[in-house]
């Protein structure tokens, strides 16, 4: 019996032992810890507060409050010097939905400290390990864990739930009690939290296990849309949006974004819709968001692929034909669209283009010089032309405006209707209450914070469009890189969300900022549906916007600043330096951020709604279901029919011969004293100005003479077009310096390629091939092998002297697989 005893003792000191190993520490949302369970500085831990999270740590109990609708969140940290396996569960979930995500930590060699940001979906009760192996952090004696908490809409009772960390055969339990307020978060949000790309590579880059499970061309198929639409889902169920623009620079389109057109001119119609439907068609009538919690809507808006080449080809620019390619595309795609019901949808003419790019000679985006105006004029016309008047279908002109925005609103009154301002908006207070009593849409637009500064500074782009008055705001590049961890150095100023596959994912997998930001979204709806609200009963809803401006230490007449210096100047005379402390105020310019700043906006949020006794008639209660896969209902591919063997490909010296022809014809065709009056003498010395506040002086200064620019590129186009099956660019390069020797390209074409054009270049220095030519003055040769393109270049001469060149550039493969035009 003693005996029995002794060893029931000696278990008890063993558990114990255990117990006293491993330590539980909760904190809130916006202080994170790093790998050594320490709260990081940055996020300014002294500043932690109870109002919505609060935890007893020697009771290892948590209460956190939030609304119905939505979510509460915390942070669970785990470490044990010694390390080893262990679990973490939930358990009797009640009232409550419960999703863990592991945190993965990236390394900023500066303070020699490991952040984390890429949140992991795990299934509770999974074998973890510390250190974690796929992190690869020596020395990791803490593994931190985002906990998302969800409230459906009809729960009135508090909820509550126990998570567990095992190791062994020892648990240790937290509580957590959830305090459910009577607030109900509105379905709508109160601004549109945008989230912008550029293209479609990222998705193949960041899921290479997908694509080759792919036969074919993984642009144009189902798996490619899936996970798309993934993308697009896990912005919405963080009450964002996503956009993404397809198209390149120089007007070239994606077949995934635009439907397939054939003929000319007046005969300029829609081929085919398949591929387009495939990817847009679930995200234009909700399905794609079945599943989620926030149940399936349309998406609030999408780039359109429109732009100066497509429909319409710019060679013809000018001329009737060009007008009757837009008009008649465009009237298919309203018909197209009312008939398939995608009413609900705003579909954005948005032109993407900068003359520094080379592709066309006027701005789409950012417009810096009056003269350009003129594009959009005539955009707009042929846009009205091609529209019923009566039209379901919610087109939008769509211009994200800085230098020139004030008077763009004027100029463009009736053309645009969908303005995203730069943020020196703050120097135009009446700009957007102007454009909105039109009924235009006014956004704003800006970056993402890094991932090694404070965690709070998500919030800064959000409060600062509600403040304002703003109707929504565009992040710039918010899957840029779509970095896979584990991570060095890696700031993330541009990206909310990371690839999942590594984790066995088909899709996106979100960031702490991404979860932060939809919870403040959360905050910004309550609030604006108390000020709307007050406006209906005493006419003093903004008073809403002036209190929650205090809590930043600000009026909110201090985010605007009309007096500011700059308007003394024209726009196209300032510089990006000329910003600084000539606007308004920043969120953050008079406190640090932190997480006690939101919990503040929070408790005042909670308190606006409720005093004001708002209304939640006709909230819809979500329906919850667990997150959808996003590869559901994929079914792979039929094996490809039997073909008949491909016909011998033509030599390479033949395509190479073919290049040369082409160049001859565009030496002939064009002038090139024409070519000399594109880039004007004064422009150039501006290419190269250095201005240590301002790196972007030199291209933000690039202007061209657009008549000479458009009938020398349409001439290029248009041989292009008449000479060649498959893809082909006449590029147009001009000598700006002898000394030293610079080469600058001036035109760029539809599809974007060149042998010796690096993105974004004013000008650089000649390479071997374009040497050979300037000192020879006879045509060279560029050929590469493999899938790279090959160029002819032709000498330009203006009385005997080499000024520039045409660089016809191609891929053999695409040569290879056309037959040549007669």
């Amino acid at each position: 019996m003693r005996s029995l005893t002794l060893c029931v003792l000696t278990a008890a000191v063993l558990a114990a032992g255990s117990l006293r190993a491993w330590e539980l520490d909760c904190y809130p949302e916006s202080i994170r810890t790093d790998a050594q369970g320490k709260a990081l500085d940055v996020d300014r831990p002294d500043r932690r507060t109870a109002a919505f999270f609060a935890f007893d740590r020697d009771k290892h109990a948590l209460q956190l409050r939030c609304g119905r609708g939505g979510y509460a969140s915390f942070q669970l940290v785990v470490s044990d010097p010694k390390g080893g396996e262990f679990k973490v569960d939930c358990a009797s979930p009640e009232g409550v939905q419960v999703d863990l995500f592991r945190e993965f930590y990236s390394l900023n060699s500066k303070d020699q400290r490991w952040y984390p940001d890429a949140l992991a979906p795990m299934q509770p009760g999974a074998t973890l390990t510390l250190p974690a192996q796929d992190n690869g952090i020596r020395g990791q004696t803490a593994q931190a864990f985002w906990v998302d908490v969800w409230v459906p809409t009809a729960r009135r009772e508090n909820g509550r739930f126990t998570l567990y960390v095992w190791s062994g055969h020892v648990r240790q339990p937290i509580d957590v009690d959830v305090v459910i307020e009577d607030i109900v978060y509105p379905e709508e949000d109160a601004i549109t939290a945008d989230h912008n790309c550029y293209g479609i590579g990222f998705v193949g880059s960041a899921h290479p296990a997908v694509v080759k499970k792919v036969q074919g061309n993984f642009g144009l198929s189902d798996p490619c849309f899936h996970l798309i639409q993934s993308y697009h889902r896990i912005f919405y169920e963080h009450r964002g949006s996503f956009h993404q623009l397809g198209y390149n620079h120089s007007g070239g389109v994606h077949p995934a974004f635009a439907p397939e057109l054939e003929g000319d001119g007046a005969a300029r119609r829609v081929r085919n819709w398949d591929a387009f439907d495939r990817h847009y068609g679930p995200l234009l009538d909700g399905s794609a968001f079945s599943g989620t919690r926030r149940g399936p809507h349309p998406i609030e808006g999408m780039y359109l692929p429109i732009n100066p080449e497509w429909p319409a080809r710019y060679f013809q620019w000018g001329s009737p034909a060009y007008e009757a390619e837009f008009v008649n595309v465009m009237a298919e795609m309203e018909q197209h669209f009312r008939e398939k019901g995608w009413t609900r949808t705003g579909l954005e003419l948005f032109f993407n283009h900068k003359k520094r790019y080379k592709g066309f000679g006027w701005d789409g985006d950012e417009t810096r010089f009056p003269q350009d105006d003129a594009y959009f004029k005539q955009y707009g016309a042929w846009l009205q032309k091609a529209l019923p008047a009566d039209s379901p279908v919610k087109f939008r002109f769509r211009q994200d405006a800085s230098w020139r925005m004030r008077g763009q609103a004027d100029t463009l009154a009736g053309v645009v209707n969908h303005w995203v301002f730069a943020g020196f908006v703050s120097i135009y207070p009446e700009l957007p209450k102007l454009v909105k009593r039109r009924g235009d849409l006014a956004w704003t637009y800006g970056g993402t914070n890094s991932v090694y500064g404070p965690v709070a500074e998500i919030a800064e782009l959000p409060y600062r469009t509600w403040l304002m008055g703003l109707d929504g705001y565009t992040r710039w590049l918010s899957v840029d890189g779509l970095p896979r961890v584990p991570l060095k150095d890696y700031g993330a100023d541009t990206c909310e969300v990371y690839s999942g596959e590594q984790f066995g994912i088909d899709g996106p997998i979100p960031s702490i900022r991404l979860k932060l930001e939809r919870n403040i979204l959360q905050d910004i709806a309550l609030l604006k549906a108390a000020e709307r609200k007050a406006k209906d009963e005493t006419e003093r809803g903004e008073e809403f916007r002036d209190r929650a401006a205090e809590i930043f230490g600000l009026r909110l007449a201090d985010l605007w600043k009309p007096d500011s210096p700059l308007k003394r100047q024209q726009p196209w005379e300032w510089s990006n330096a000329s910003f600084a402390g000539n606007t308004g105020a920043g969120l953050f310019d008079r406190t640090t951020p932190d997480g006690d700043l939101i919990d503040r906006v929070r408790h005042f949020a909670f308190d606006a709604y409720a005093s004001m006794h708002v209304s939640v008639k006709g909230v819809v209660a979500f329906k919850s279901k667990a997150a959808a896969d996003p590869m559901e209902g994929y079914k792979p591919p039929a094996p490809p029919k039997e073909t008949l063997p491909e016909p011998p490909k033509p030599e390479q010296a033949a395509f190479l011969n073919e290049l040369k022809r082409i160049g001859e014809l565009c030496v002939k065709e064009v002038d090139a004293a024409e070519c000399q009056k594109i880039v004007p003498a004064k422009v150039v010395p501006l290419l190269f100005r250095k201005d240590p506040r301002d790196p972007w002086a030199d291209s933000d200064n690039y202007d061209v003479n657009a008549e000479a620019f458009d009938h020398v590129k349409r001439q290029l186009a248009k041989i292009a077009h008449d000479q060649a099956n498959y893809p082909l660019d006449c590029n147009l390069w001009l000598v700006l310096t002898r000394e030293p020797l610079l080469v600058h390209a001036c035109i760029r074409q539809v599809y974007g390629r060149s042998l010796f054009y690096k993105w974004g270049d004013l000008h650089g220095r000649p390479e071997d091939e374009q040497r050979t030519l300037l000192e020879t003055g006879a045509a060279a040769v560029a050929a590469r092998s493999g899938d790279g393109p090959s160029a002819a270049l032709t000498p330009l001469k203006v009385d005997g002297k080499v000024i520039g060149w045409i660089e016809v550039c191609a891929r053999y493969d695409d040569f290879a697989r056309a037959p040549l035009k007669k």
